[in-house]
């Protein structure tokens, strides 16, 4: 057994690390914005490593050892590797998208895409999938804690969820952010200092050609084509559903500054789990093979080689394998509250509620979500594996909705709801029974019933069409959203970020709008659905501009982003956060007219953590400009 004292001096110095983390970030917490998305002002850079991070769970250490011992290595890898590739292709796919939408939830998207009622069971897989990821991440690390430290499960599982409970509960996702870069320095080194080690100590590569063994288990052997997990097919099928179905991926993808910048987090991540962090995880098995004797349960795996080890290179395993397991299960605690938040009490009970008023809300919902959490994780039989299990069931039919939603302009609200709501009804029912070890994994039934039922249903219903009731009666709401696509704010998440409403209520008046003739997408698949053109009468329906509101709108800005521009004008190393006295506004009102003015080329953004801003050679010949206009003759 390791040395208790150095055990415990290791995770209490991590521990006074996150809270650290928590107590800074906490001060950058103004709105729910901030709190959920950090005011979407994660650097690509920063997003990739949070990403690529998840490869050093808990989840991952213990079922890539595994596999790696039962399957042999290239097999292991394959089950990281589609986990890698899924998060590149998500990226690619729904990246852009995602960061365009402006939401913060896959469901609020399907409520805003099809109808509410599609949208509670899409919160519902939702919560329940990513409070199974998070018991799945606290139940691994407990699980493998207990032989090696002496204490008791039940202990470690409330210990472990008060620690990233507490963190996340102060910082937020600024926090969880922050977190996921440090356990990645943390982790990443060990893993190749034990594996450079247990090279030489095995003389490992020096015997590789003459060893049948070696070659064998690193070649592997593992069906290709079966339905049954595992196999190639159930790996490619499993990543993919839950990549494209998991909330806690597409937080991270909308916290992302930029449309480039959530393309580029999902790929770099991607690549950097592939590359970097899922080697060394399928040799560790190898290695417990290669020098543990007696016959052990392949699961142990990983804790049984770490008990052979230095305790110095231990004990940085242990604190490696925690943080990576407390990061991921942050992040899928961000997911789960979240939707909690955005899809049931916002939704429902605070609609017309401000970025400020949700704050406290938000945080209320990250214990609610904890507190499930480290219920699940002490009670529900089978442990880990299970729980992901069960995961995968909750996120498979979402994804199917979000691919079809984005892609197929012919989906329906009917067609949808039906489709997500046998899907999780045949999914969970499969499971509950003997056929999915034995006929098909259940990600494969996921796949087939949704999509069979959603196109089906679909095809047979009549499109969502607005009712011909003559024209349309402007409210507040439809004008506002005239005058900001007229100011040049056109794209989904620049309108609901300015109006600050629940997003299916901004996307419903958008697209009365749209039906209304009053304005016009820029297409009707993909990104491109998400732009807003106004048209002849939308223009004609708002008030007319005075000259000077005229010759600046015509520059792609308003007189307030003037304001703003003029006050970097004046101090040039300003930042966001230095500027609100000048220009007058609060730090949410002040960051749209920031964000516009990057979106518009007259301010450049940097910064490896928060978003810091400079005057652009555009925006300062905007502002020479605009000053010699104003001289008098």
């Amino acid at each position: 057994m390791l040395p208790a004292w150095m055990i415990l001096l290791a995770v209490l110095a991590f521990f006074a690390l996150i809270l650290a983390i928590g107590r800074i970030t906490g001060r950058w917490i103004a709105s729910h914005s901030d709190f959920f998305v950090g005011g979407r002002e994660v650097s690509l850079a920063i997003n990739a490593c949070a990403i690529g991070g998840i490869g050093l769970a808990a989840s991952f250490v213990a079922s890539l050892s595994q596999f790696s011992v039962t399957l042999g290595f290239f097999p292991a890898y394959l089950f990281g590797l589609m986990w890698a590739l899924s998060v590149v292709l998500y990226g690619l796919i729904a990246g852009r998208f995602i960061r365009r939408s402006g939401t913060y939830t896959i469901s609020e998207w399907l409520g805003m895409r099809l109808d509410t009622r599609t949208r509670v069971v899409c919160a519902a897989c939702q919560v329940l999938g990513t409070v199974s990821v998070m018991a799945a991440n606290v139940a691994g690390i407990s699980t493998i804690l207990e032989p090696l430290t002496g204490t008791p499960y039940a202990v470690n599982v409330v210990a472990i969820t008060a620690g990233f409970l507490l963190y996340t509960f102060l910082g937020g996702m600024w926090a969880v952010t922050i977190v996921d870069v440090a356990q990645i320095l943390i982790g990443l080194p060990v893993y190749y200092l034990v594996c450079v080690k247990l090279l030489v100590q095995t003389d490992f590569l020096a015997s590789l050609p003459g060893a049948a063994w070696r070659l064998h288990s690193l070649s592997g052997h593992m069906p290709a084509f079966s339905l049954t997990f595992p196999s190639a097919l159930t790996f490619v099928l499993t990543w993919l559903l839950f990549v494209f179905g998991s909330q806690y991926y597409w937080i991270r993808i909308a916290s992302s500054r930029s449309e480039k910048g959530a393309v580029g987090a999902a790929v770099g991540g991607g690549f950097l789990g592939m590359g970097l962090l899922l080697a060394p995880l399928g040799l560790i098995g190898l290695f417990a093979a290669t020098l543990i004797p007696g016959d052990w349960p392949p699961n142990q795996a990983w804790g049984r080689l770490v008990r052979t080890l230095p305790a110095p290179l231990a004990v940085w395993m242990v604190v490696g394998v925690l943080g990576g397991s407390m990061s991921t299960a942050s992040t899928a605690l961000m997911g789960a509250s979240s939707t909690i938040l955005r899809d049931f009490y916002q939704r429902f009970f605070r609609p017309t509620a401000t970025s400020r008023q949700l704050v406290l809300p938000s945080r209320v919902a990250v214990l609610a979500a904890g507190g499930l959490t480290c219920l699940l994780a002490l009670f529900y039989p089978g442990g880990a594996a299970w729980l992901l299990a069960v995961a995968g069931a909750w996120f498979g039919t979402p994804a199917v909705l979000l691919v079809l939603s984005i892609s197929w302009k012919r989906l329906t609200p009917a067609g949808g709801f039906w489709g997500i709501v046998t899907g999780l009804v045949a999914t969970i029912g499969w499971q509950l029974g003997p056929w999915w070890q034995s006929v098909a994994h259940m990600v494969c039934v996921a796949l087939a019933v949704t999509l069979v039922v959603t196109v089906l249903v679909s095809l047979a219903t009549q499109p969502q069409t607005a009712p011909s009731t003559g024209p349309l009666d402007l409210a507040d709401r439809h004008r506002r959203v005239l005058a900001l696509v007229r100011e040049g704010r056109a794209t989904l998440d620049a309108l609901a970020d300015s109006l600050e409403i629940d997003g299916e209520q901004a996307f419903r008046a958008i697209t009365e709008l749209v039906d209304a003739g009053l304005l016009r997408r820029l297409g009707e698949a993909g990104a491109d659905r998400l732009v807003f053109i106004l048209t002849d009468a939308g223009s004609a329906a708002l008030p007319v501009l005075t000259a000077e509101e005229a010759a600046i709108l015509g520059k792609g800005i308003t007189l307030a982003d003037y304001r703003v521009l003029a006050a970097f004008g004046k101090d040039r190393t300003a930042g966001t956060s230095t500027l609100s006295p000048p220009a007058g506004m609060e730090g949410q009102e002040l960051r749209k007219h920031v964000v516009h003015l990057i979106r518009q080329g007259y301010l450049e953004e940097y910064g490896l953590f928060r978003r810091r801003v400079k005057l652009s050679p555009r925006g300062s010949a905007l502002i020479l400009a605009q000053e010699r206009h104003a001289r008098p003759g």
